[in-house]
């Protein structure tokens, strides 16, 4: 019974939030067409990446609005690092499971893609899949839920970011996933400094802008 009960609420799980960015009305999907708005009257330089991408609708909306740009897709595609989710429900209380996001695969993400030609799959575990990744970019976002993945992302791209350049984290605003919070404040004390960052009204996710020297 217990299990059918996870397996009803992992499929109401996925049904929602599948449904939540077929909308070009949702916020965080609006807030990225506007940037993409700015990165090109900006003249701004650099690749997209997603970290994070499990069934790729947003990362639908990344390579469509970026259609001139490359776009990095990385991913295990079988869902959490054990050792990465184990931290984070000992040290944040994290209720999520192995089986959270193992229904994808990468010819599924690649099959939704409209430039699909311009997209690049990262498969398996962050960062040793990007290790030999030589390239500057404009946008990126973290959507890896915890806090050590979402650490590393920040570390990797940061110096990689061009001036005006974005890095979106979602559920940095998740009760229930703390750990994003968590991994941005241990990243600007690595840094010295505090990062410029505001909410993009999803209520959710927060922008993290590369300003210049």
């Amino acid at each position: 019974m217990i299990d059918l009960k996870l397996r009803a609420r992992k499929l109401l799980f996925d049904k929602l939030w599948e449904q939540s960015y077929i909308d070009e009305k949702n916020p965080r999907v609006v807030w990225l067409r506007s940037f993409r708005d700015y990165v090109i009257e900006e003249d701004l330089k650099g690749n997209v990446a997603e970290c994070g991408v499990f069934r790729g609708h947003f990362a639908f909306w990344i390579n469509k609005y970026f259609s001139n740009k490359k776009l990095y897709l990385c991913d295990t595609f079988v869902g959490f690092i054990r050792d990465e989710l184990e931290e984070d429900i000992d040290k944040y209380g994290t209720m999520m499971t192995g089986d959270t996001f193992k229904g994808t695969d990468s010819d599924f993400i690649l099959s939704k893609m409209p430039n699909r030609h311009n997209c690049i799959i990262k498969k398996g575990h962050f960062p040793h899949t990007v290790s030999d990744l030589d390239d500057s970019f404009c946008f990126v976002n973290l959507d890896m839920d915890l806090y050590r993945p979402q650490l590393n992302g920040l570390i990797f791209f940061w110096n990689k970011m061009v001036t005006g350049g974005v890095i979106l984290l979602h559920d940095y605003f998740h009760s229930n996933l703390q750990g994003v919070k968590g991994a941005v404040n241990d990243f600007e004390k690595m840094l010295g400094y505090t990062v410029p960052k505001i909410p993009i009204a999803d209520f959710c996710s927060i922008a993290i802008i590369k300003a210049g020297a």
